[in-house]
C-alpha cells in the first residue's frame, strides 16, 4: 500500500498502472496528431527502464502494472539502466578521455574488457544541495530571484563538494573489492556527469590508471539506449 499526504492509502499496483496508462495514452494521442491510422497495438513498442538493483519481484511488478495498463506483453520490455546506457554509449560518437589515448572507444567494449557504468543522476543530487544550503555557512549568500538561484562561483564549487567527494570515496570503496581488480574502465552517464567539476574530480582521483569514458550528452544516455533497444526488438 503506498499512502498520500493526506494519509489516503491506494495499492502501489493500482497506483503505478493508472500512472502508466496516464503517459501511455497522452503519447499515443501526441503520436495520431501527426499520424493518422497508427495502430497502437502493432507499431509501438513500449520499453522500460529499472534500476540494476531491482531484484526478479520488482520487475515482474512493473511488468504487471504495465499489462493492466493496457500494454500488450509482447510490446513490453524492461531493460535495466546500465544495460540501456551502454546500448547508447556503444553506438554514439563519444568522447574518450584517457591519459594515453591509445585506446578507442569502441575498443573498450568490443574487447572483453571489464568495465563500470556510473549513473549519476540529478534528483538525488539536487535534494543534497538544498540540504547543503539550509545547513551551509554560505544560505545567507545565495540569492533566490524570479525562480533562480544566484551563486558566487565559489560557493558554488564549495557546495558541490561534500557530494563529489562522497561519489569518489564510494569508487574508491568499490575498487577495492577483489572482483573489480582488473577493471580498467569508467563510462559516466547521466546528467551530473556532464558537470566539469565531477569531471575534472574523477580524471584526477583515477585517470591515471583507469580510461574514463564520458558519454556526449551524457544525460539522457539511459533513455535514448531504451529507444535503440526498442528498434532492435523483433516483434
Amino acid at each position: 500500500m503506498i499512502k498520500d499526504k493526506a494519509g489516503k492509502q491506494m495499492e502501489a499496483l493500482t497506483v503505478f498502472q493508472i500512472t502508466i496508462k496516464y503517459f501511455k495514452d497522452h503519447m499515443y494521442t501526441k503520436i495520431t496528431e501527426n499520424v493518422k491510422d497508427i495502430d497502437n497495438q502493432i507499431c509501438v513498442v513500449y520499453v522500460f527502464t529499472v534500476p540494476a538493483n531491482w531484484d526478479y519481484l520488482a520487475v515482474e511488478f512493473m511488468r504487471e502494472a504495465a499489462i493492466k495498463a493496457g500494454i500488450g506483453s509482447r510490446q513490453l520490455a524492461i531493460v535495466s539502466e546500465p544495460e540501456a546506457a551502454s546500448m547508447y554509449c556503444q553506438v554514439v560518437n563519444s568522447h574518450l578521455h584517457d591519459t594515453q589515448q591509445k585506446n578507442s572507444f569502441e575498443t573498450q567494449f568490443k574487447s572483453g574488457k571489464m568495465f563500470m557504468m556510473v549513473d549519476l543522476g540529478t534528483k538525488s543530487l539536487w535534494q543534497k544541495m538544498e540540504i547543503a544550503v539550509e545547513k551551509s555557512p554560505y544560505r545567507d549568500s545565495v540569492n533566490y530571484s524570479k525562480q533562480k538561484i544566484h551563486i558566487m562561483p565559489d560557493t558554488f564549487r564549495d557546495l558541490f563538494k561534500p557530494t563529489i567527494e562522497a561519489l569518489v570515496e564510494h569508487l574508491e570503496t568499490m575498487f577495492r573489492q577483489a572482483e573489480l581488480r582488473d577493471l580498467k574502465t569508467i563510462v559516466m552517464v547521466g546528467g551530473f556527469s556532464e558537470c566539469e567539476l565531477v569531471q575534472h574530480k574523477v580524471m584526477e582521483r583515477f585517470g591515471r590508471n583507469i580510461t574514463i569514458i564520458i558519454s556526449e550528452k551524457a544525460g539522457p544516455a539511459i533513455s535514448k539506449g531504451a529507444v535503440l533497444y526498442g528498434h532492435s526488438m523483433k516483434l
